[in-house]
């Protein structure tokens, strides 16, 4: 009877599950367009008007071109960016390396504390190499007369905390080798230069890809460790800031919001292109690499784990212990009386209180939501385009900066014909912008055809 109405052009009525689905999709859907697609429009639109909201056209992006600090920030922000990618991405190769392919003691511990920058905010490495090499620094000397706040501090401090990110990344990547391709090699008896060249840089070319992307877009992005260390060296993030609260211009900060958005889209689909690649070197019936002992490397990898470990740990517990000096660098003694914020600020702990309300409802909403919205577009069985536009949608916030999000969240839902604008200055706009901005992280990769081969 199905097959007869079917063939009649007609089609049985959807189940009670498609309908709630439906529904579900399409709340979801209203939820992206409201927090995603609306606010980022709204900024491309700022930054085509003038003070007085009329149409001016490309007249803001030729200010931006022609005012020297503006355009010098662009390039800045690339250069500082491209510098810290050649030097974290070799080292955290070598670093994931030494924890997946040889056999070096202690792996454990030196996992551990690779993840230490992870757990501190960005402008804490920086606050460490103030201690370290600013004017009253322990060793001040040992810049030959260069000052640590400028690009030299700010290349240092994002090294510190770029390097767990590539890590992580590189780690997985060199742990999905395949042991046959080695025994292959083995085989037919190349050496071991030749086994690197055509076996582990190709098999790991797209984690190398993606921890670059990734680096590039944490220094282009990044305004903590500017904003500390960077001294007068212009950025993009630090520009906006300037733009928007400082002189209150928010045409000329969408401006430049749009100008940070287009590197890290680049790189967005650059890690596309990485992901790809990466999923068709693996198969499901690879054989795991079990590395085995020799001293010619697994001694140098070694070394070299101590010393990247010695400095991550030394810049962490030179942070820790500044923060108990009671007057650096006159008044050495050890106090407590720093973490009483009340002194610094009126609102005192009720600062960390907040992050963690905030951290706590993101966590709890976010997973939630994330998980609900997966499991409606990988299991559901809803027809049309909206689950594909909709896991389309769920990739575009890992091409955002924050800086970006957050500026088009003030000029949207600050705007007065704006309906939503009692959301504006409430926790509960900052829970649905981290949300959003997190967003990718917890949805993962988008979904296969419905017809592709899981293996």
């Amino acid at each position: 009877m199905a097959e007869a109405l079917l063939g009649r052009g007609l089609r049985p009525a959807l189940s009670a599950d498609q309908r709630l689905m439906g529904l579900a999709l399409g709340a979801a859907g209203l939820l992206m367009l409201v927090a995603l697609v609306l606010p980022l429009g709204w900024l491309m639109v700022r930054a085509f008007q003038d003070a007085q909201g009329g149409f001016a056209g490309l007249a803001n992006f030729a200010v931006y071109a022609t005012t020297p600090s503006l355009a010098a920030s662009a390039w800045n922000s690339l250069w500082t960016a491209g510098l810290t990618t050649l030097l974290v991405v070799p080292a955290a190769f070598a670093y994931a390396y030494a924890l997946t392919r040889s056999c070096i003691p202690f792996k454990p511990a030196f996992r551990a504390v690779m993840l230490l920058p992870v757990l501190a905010p960005s402008l804490l490495p920086a606050l460490a190499l103030v201690y370290l090499f600013g004017n009253q620094g322990m060793a001040r000397g040992l810049l030959m007369g260069e000052s640590v706040y400028g690009p030299i501090g700010i290349v240092m401090a994002q090294v510190f905390y770029c390097f767990p990110h590539a890590a992580l990344i590189l780690s997985v990547a060199l742990s999905g080798a395949d042991g046959r391709l080695y025994e292959a090699a083995a085989a037919l008896k190349a050496g071991r230069g030749r086994i690197f060249a055509t076996v582990t840089l190709p098999g790991a070319l797209g984690g190398l890809v993606s921890a670059s992307v990734v680096v590039f877009t944490l220094v282009v992005t990044d305004f903590g460790i500017p904003k500390v260390i960077g001294g007068q060296f212009p950025v993009l993030a630090t520009e906006i800031y300037k733009q928007v609260i400082g002189q209150q211009n928010f045409n000329m900060g969408a401006v430049v919001g749009l100008v940070l958005l287009l590197p890290a889209v680049g790189a967005f689909a650059l890690d596309l292109w990485a992901q790809r690649r990466q999923g068709s070197v693996f198969s499901g019936r690879a054989v795991p690499l079990e590395p085995k002992p020799r001293a010619g490397r697994d001694a140098p990898l070694l070394l070299f784990c101590l010393i990247v470990a010695a400095m991550l740990l030394g810049l962490v517990g030179l942070a820790v212990w500044g923060s108990l000096i009671r007057f650096w660098p006159w008044n050495l003694e050890l106090t407590l009386a720093n973490y009483e914020f009340a002194r610094f600020d009126s609102a005192g702990w009720g600062s960390l209180w907040t992050s963690v309300r905030l951290a706590f409802w993101t966590a709890l909403l976010g997973t939630a939501l994330v998980f609900l919205l997966a499991y409606m577009i990988e299991r559901g069985r809803v027809g049309g385009p909206l689950p594909r536009l909709l896991s389309l949608a769920a990739t575009l916030p890992l091409a955002v900066p924050g800086l970006v999000l957050g500026l088009a969240y003030i000029l949207f839902f600050n705007d007065p014909a704006n309906p939503l604008g009692f959301l504006y200055g409430t926790l509960a706009i900052l829970v649905l912008n981290s949300i959003i901005h997190f967003y990718t992280v917890l949805y993962g990769c988008p979904p296969r055809d419905k017809g592709e081969s899981a293996s």
